[in-house]
């Protein structure tokens, strides 16, 4: 694929590639969907991880923006966060459970779009992802499964995102995002692609 084709999900900012001109269209963003369309795109996003869908034809695109109050793409954008955080459920209280063994949930009575979901995320796995220590920190032992259980939160919140963030960049998102402590910067955050600048100009960081 040259530079003129290539394109990026908007959602996860991850490169959508195309597979088979013409007849067989693949989502990087969870890389395991394939949509069977010819000539025609039946639908608007990945139908397992909600990313965009882009056509490609003759070096041109045809972009079919998610509606952010769609219900199946929200449904399917649940499915796809369940997917990258194995073992997840949903328990009968309305709580997504991600990690059963040290407890990293969030509610989704409140989650009635696509951005709520993000900035649950967002706001509730942060912590996880950077600082957490369910283990302990008194023995060698413990502080391994520590790290190795930030890893894992790192590694599923990221894949879900389409994101790339390290410890230390995830502890800055968790200090100003985390907990639900500012739900229009997390919306601001989630709408600009997830740039770390749209936190920095608010926190006067450089």
């Amino acid at each position: 694929m040259n530079e003129q084709q290539k394109r990026t999900c908007e959602w996860t900012q991850t490169e959508i590639l195309e597979k088979d001109l013409g007849s067989t269209w693949k989502c990087s963003a969870c890389n395991t969907v394939e949509v069977h369309a010819g000539r025609t795109m039946p639908y608007k996003y990945c139908p397992y991880c909600a990313a965009e869908i882009v056509k490609f034809h003759k070096l041109k695109s045809v972009k079919a923006r998610v509606d952010d109050k769609d219900p199946m793409a929200l449904e399917a954008a649940l499915m796809w966060l369940m997917r990258t955080f194995p073992g997840s459920f949903i328990n009968s209280s309305g709580e997504l459970i991600l990690d059963r063994e040290t407890n990293v949930y969030f509610n989704l009575k409140t989650v009635s779009n696509l951005t709520d979901l993000r900035c649950k995320v967002i706001e509730w796995v942060s912590r996880a992802a950077s600082k957490t220590e369910p283990y302990g920190n008194n023995t060698k032992q413990k502080i391994e499964k520590n790290i190795a259980f930030q890893t894992r939160m790192r590694k599923g919140i990221n894949q879900y995102l389409g994101t790339e963030f390290n410890q230390e960049e995830w502890l800055y998102i968790y200090t100003y995002l985390g907990n639900g402590v500012n739900r229009p910067l997390c919306e601001r955050f989630v709408d600009s692609g997830y740039d770390l600048n749209v936190i920095r100009r608010v926190k006067g960081d450089k």
